[in-house]
């Protein structure tokens, strides 16, 4: 878990801006929304607020809370515990709640205003650090025609722990996935905290490379002056 409960909230490491936040738990989110997306996409979804679920063709069936929205017409984001006509039940609100807290401690205001002028694109963000910072299966973004929901999906059950091949194979393909897909300036950053998550250890860190060894395996990523990845190898 990257995070524990302390007298029944949640503690986390002080980041006190939202790329830093982005830097340390959205690759780590990304390799979960790559797996739970195998299972949901192109499916038919459908969320009832009141129970708290999303189904996917009414075959899979998920709990849900609920992040935020994003209207298409004025491109604007809103916070789900700021949205007060819909009434969401507060029981969908534990986790942005969390989020929001953990903002107005630490003057992120990213996580803090009500309303934020954004790409649709950029809510994807959000659902990725959130998903890194609880330790969440994944998100989902669920077009209503006139905006989009951005909910999460808790992790239901512990999958089977992986190999320390598939560790490595993991590693190797999601990062290179990640900084194709993301424009990432803290590249050789984003790579420490990924492998360190993965409870690799640093056993060399300067300006051009980052090695990491987990008992017999080892991943390398040589950097460039401006700290862009050359090479990534295992």
């Amino acid at each position: 878990m990257l995070f524990k409960k302390l007298f029944g909230f949640t503690k986390f490491t002080a980041y006190k801006s939202f790329s830093s936040l982005y830097d340390q738990y959205a690759i780590w989110g990304f390799e979960k929304q790559l797996e739970f997306a195998q299972q949901v996409e192109g499916l038919d979804w459908e969320v009832d607020l009141s129970s708290g679920q999303i189904k996917f063709n009414q075959s899979l069936v998920f709990p849900v809370q609920i992040l935020g929205s994003f209207s298409f017409e004025n491109e604007t984001w809103l916070w789900a515990c700021a949205n007060t006509k819909s009434n969401i039940p507060t029981k969908l609100l534990s986790q942005v709640k969390e989020l929001r807290a953990y903002g107005k401690k630490y003057k992120i205001s990213e996580l803090t205003k009500a309303n934020l002028r954004l790409s649709i694109n950029d809510i994807h963000s959000f659902g990725l650090v959130a998903l890194g910072m609880f330790d969440y299966q994944g998100y989902y973004v669920g077009n209503f025609g006139s905006g989009a929901l951005l909910m999460t999906i808790p992790e239901l059950s512990k999958s089977m722990e992986k190999t320390a091949e598939q560790v490595q194979l993991d590693i190797l393909s999601v990062y290179s996935k990640f900084i194709s897909m993301f424009e990432i300036k803290a590249q050789k950053k984003v790579l420490k905290n990924y492998v360190t998550a993965k409870k690799y250890v640093i056993v060399e860190d300067n300006d051009t490379h980052l090695i990491a060894r987990k008992g017999e395996k080892e991943i390398i990523g040589i950097f460039d002056e401006q700290g862009k990845i050359l090479q990534l190898k295992g």
